[in-house]
């Protein structure tokens, strides 16, 4: 089913069950999306039967539920705590106290206008792909609307209805130019943090664009940045050492040559040539920002090698 056929069977089932509001109709659309139609039809045949039977006490005994509240009873008793988390998102929440619902908030609201605090700043950000911008002179307009997200909402927090909310996003030309190519990616998106306002004639929030990019604009800056600080890290502390004594370990098999069997001395001449083009070869990649762990392993064991050979014959 679309979105469409899921809410007209949401409507349909929420009819049955003598629910009205949206909320209701809302959360058996999610059911249907996530459990299937068959689970939601299963249990209004179950709930129709409690009906028909006299009813279902609340767990204080009180008063009969709702047939709506059976029902709802029932899904939650059925489903994975995850999807429940995502249809009911204040579902376990009453041994810490209930939660205001959005259709009781005006009480509390209109107490605490009683008493008003001073915000020193507000501001917001927006991320989303543009229909229709238009462009005046040096000012830009666009408008999105925000469907509130099926997603839990912090403990306490009443949940929003579903009607999308309309906002009119005002940038200047010169925060728009630098990503109006970018945004013709449809695979990229706008994002903009700004200060907001309500706008009464339009009936819609208004967002003044302070900073505009967009996501993949940000995504390459950040690896700019990451390869940017990698080539600034100091070099290793032993690799110029290490390109410095190239001289100096030749020089002293020079001084033990004389000394040293001529096939002794020919495997040390040998083992240090490639000493030197191992440490050539870390210095080049820790300038790049390259690990050269195998170069590292094989000139140890080579130092290890001329070492030893020194060690026998000194």
């Amino acid at each position: 089913m679309d979105s469409d056929q899921l809410k007209s069977f949401a409507e349909d089932v929420a009819k049955q069950l003598n629910e009205n509001s949206a909320d209701p109709v809302r959360q058996i659309a999610l059911i249907a999306e996530h459990l299937g139609t068959d689970f939601v039809k299963e249990n209004l045949e179950e709930t129709l039967k409690i009906e028909a039977e006299g009813g279902m006490m609340t767990q204080e005994g009180e008063r009969r539920r709702t047939p709506g509240g059976v029902f709802f009873y029932l899904v939650k008793g059925k489903m994975e705590p995850n999807v429940r988390q995502i249809i009911f998102p204040n579902f376990g929440q009453q041994a810490k106290g209930g939660v205001v619902e959005w259709k009781d908030r005006g009480e509390f609201v209109e107490k605490a206008m009683q008493d008003r605090g001073d915000l020193r700043r507000v501001s917001i950000t927006v991320v989303g792909r543009p229909s229709n911008v238009v462009i005046e002179e040096n000012s830009v307009f666009a408008v999105f609307n925000y469907e509130h997200p099926n997603a839990p909402y912090p403990r306490g927090v009443p949940q929003p209805p579903e009607k999308p909310d309309t906002y009119v996003i005002y940038m200047s030309m010169k925060h728009w130019e630098p990503v109006a190519e970018a945004v013709q990616n449809p695979k990229d998106e706008l994002i903009v943090d700004g200060t907001l306002s309500w706008d009464d004639e339009h009936q819609c929030l208004a967002i003044f664009g302070t900073r505009v990019t967009t996501r993949l604009t940000e995504k390459r800056q950040r690896r700019q940045e990451r390869a940017k600080q990698e080539s600034q890290k100091p070099k290793k502390a032993d690799t110029p050492a290490a390109k410095a004594d190239t001289g100096k370990s030749s020089s002293v098999t020079s001084a033990f040559a004389g000394d040293l069997p001529g096939d002794t001395a020919a495997e040390i001449r040998k083992l240090e040539q490639a000493a030197s083009t191992l440490r050539e070869r870390i210095a080049a990649k820790t300038a790049k920002g390259q690990k050269a762990s195998m170069e590292e392993k094989l000139l140890r064991n080579n130092e290890r090698q001329i070492a030893k050979l020194k060690q026998t014959h000194s």
